[in-house]
């Protein structure tokens, strides 16, 4: 498994959001940076989920391993997102309600919570 730090993915999550605007980024291309934006299967791009378009187009992807959770989610052109970890392998809808609460918080364009399966 990959571990990480909140903090190494949303400096992750911002160099995305910066080269996708067109800013220099040392580590990947604006061309790479756009096709893992576009959807190639099943709203999924090179290495994360995507949901919503243009303006509105978020990014993101979740993970686990033992007793962790971490969901990252962020909005390609808007400058926004946020990376939950939880210390807990928990399968309810607490990190939909944590992400709910989030955009409400912070005005997220279009966010709506992934519904129950």
């Amino acid at each position: 498994g990959l571990w990480t730090t909140a903090g190494d993915l949303a400096r992750f999550a911002i160099g995305i959001q910066s080269s996708v605007a067109g800013h220099s980024n040392r580590v990947i291309s604006q061309s790479l940076t756009r096709q893992m934006l576009t959807v190639e299967q099943m709203n999924y791009g090179l290495g994360f989920g995507l949901r919503g378009n243009g303006r509105t187009l978020r990014f993101g992807h979740d993970g686990a391993n033992a007793g962790f959770n971490a969901v990252l989610s962020a909005y390609a052109y808007a400058g926004k997102g946020a990376i939950v970890m939880i210390n807990k392998n928990e399968h309810t809808d607490a990190m939909s309600q944590i992400f709910a609460c989030i955009a409400e918080q912070y005005h997220w364009p279009d966010y709506k919570a992934p519904t129950k399966k």
